[in-house]
């Protein structure tokens, strides 16, 4: 049975959301990583994208204008159902699950466009279920098993390139022989050929 874990756990972000005008704040805190130079771009894209469709659903919910969204508002009364049964239920990953998975591919991929770098269709979708997403809506387990499988290997393996990026930085600090061995260790965990494929295609 596959396992709810989160892969982008080294990685986390706390994110102020500020109610007026939908406005939000996002910090990126990272462990063990003392820049942002190591993280994809992309993924910092799909977060920003991600925090503010929390921003504008509370905005909505606010408003009292949930019924003009059918999806979050139906998301939003379960989620109110199962937490009176004293169950949990994100609601606004729900609805992002659903609905919004082609919205933060299409803004990877502009926003690889602007770079002149592109990846694998793939990657985008793995990379746009990485993180909480993976965490609670019931759409991620509406994928086949083998679409499942197969973005968790690169959700893992683009953690594993992160941990070799950062590991690669420390030892380029201080080039010691434990600095070294670490970074080689860390080279030697990426899956390099699937890496490449997710590359450029």
């Amino acid at each position: 049975m596959e396992q709810r874990h989160h892969l982008a756990s080294r990685h986390r972000y706390f994110c102020r959301q500020y109610r007026n005008r939908g406005q939000i704040q996002c910090h990126h805190l990272l462990r063990g990583s003392p820049t942002l130079r190591h993280t994809p771009r992309q993924l910092l894209a799909k977060v920003i994208m991600h925090e503010g469709l929390h921003s504008k659903y509370q905005l909505i919910n606010d408003e009292g204008n949930l019924s003009y969204y059918p999806t979050l508002n139906k998301h939003m009364q379960l989620q109110a159902e199962q937490i009176a049964k004293g169950y949990s239920y994100e609601g606004e990953h729900e609805t992002m699950a659903e609905g919004n998975i082609p919205t933060f591919v299409k803004g990877m991929k502009e926003f690889d466009a602007n770079y002149g770098t592109c990846h694998s269709n793939d990657w985008y979708n793995a990379i746009a279920w990485m993180g909480s997403l993976r965490e609670a809506p019931s759409a991620w387990w509406d994928l086949d098993e083998t679409t499942r499988n197969k973005y968790m290997l690169i959700q893992r393996n683009e953690q594993l390139y992160m941990d070799y990026l950062d590991a690669k930085a420390t030892y380029y600090g201080n080039k010691t022989n434990k600095n070294r061995a670490a970074m080689n260790r860390a080279k030697q965990a990426v899956n390099w050929n699937l890496f490449n494929q997710t590359r450029n295609e």
